[in-house]
């Protein structure tokens, strides 16, 4: 295979839109700037959902965000929520994901069901990159990274809570630097090392968050194999990491 077909592919970079979008584009733009149409009838003091894997977490952040929303509501996983949402219906979740759940349909099936509502993520710094542009399409409103400390949480809902819209720093500037310095050296372009960052993910998945035709995407898998040289996407997964 000559490097003339991996580079081959035409740029494609349509605006993401949607509940929650980022604003951010395929070829890895993020518009970050000034606040989202918050919405004036949403509620100063938010009844509040808290979804983490870990009772202690759930315990700190119900003591420090207690003064500024009503707790309505504790779980460890997302999927008690979306039973108990037409009961509690609560305008603001907080929401750690887990690995035994799809994430990004939890998001999009809370989204569906209560679309004023707002949706903070509460995780790693992997995972929110990793999830960044999916989750905002699905309906996520703010990203927080979970061992940010309780002052930089407490910023984030008061600023999910005003203005409708939060994102680390350390999170946009992972999400906005070039995929290939998050990777070893190996001659790929920016494109190609995208779509190895998510390799996990169905073609198809991936070219709608990169924005990019499924054939474009099948001859970028080619190209990565190729100058990994290794047989399978899993092989290339592992050489990734």
């Amino acid at each position: 295979m000559s490097d003339s077909n991996c580079e081959n592919s035409e740029p494609e970079t349509q605006l993401e839109t949607g509940p929650g979008g980022s604003g951010r584009k395929g070829n890895g733009a993020i518009n970050t700037g000034g606040p989202v149409d918050g919405g004036n009838d949403f509620p100063r003091r938010p009844r509040t959902m808290i979804v983490t894997l870990n009772e202690s977490d759930r315990q700190v952040l119900m003591e420090l965000l207690q003064p500024h929303v009503t707790i309505v509501g504790h779980a460890v996983d997302a999927e008690n929520v979306i039973a108990t949402l037409s009961a509690i219906k609560p305008s603001l979740i907080i929401w750690e994901p887990g690995e035994a759940i799809n994430s990004i349909e939890i998001c999009r099936r809370v989204a569906m069901a209560l679309p004023k509502s707002r949706f903070l993520v509460y995780t790693d710094l992997y995972n929110a990159t990793k999830h960044y542009n999916q989750l905002s399409r699905a309906g996520a409103h703010g990203f927080c990274l979970k061992n940010s400390g309780s002052r930089i949480v407490l910023e984030a809902v008061l600023q999910l809570i005003q203005v409708g819209k939060y994102s680390d720093p350390k999170i946009v500037q992972a999400v906005t630097s070039p995929p290939s310095t998050r990777l070893p050296s190996c001659d790929l372009t920016d494109r190609e090392a995208a779509v190895l960052l998510r390799l996990e993910l169905s073609n198809e998945d991936i070219a709608r968050e990169l924005e990019m035709k499924v054939r474009t995407v099948e001859k970028h898998v080619e190209c990565i194999l190729s100058k990994l040289k290794v047989p399978t996407r899993s092989a290339a997964v592992l050489k990734r990491m």
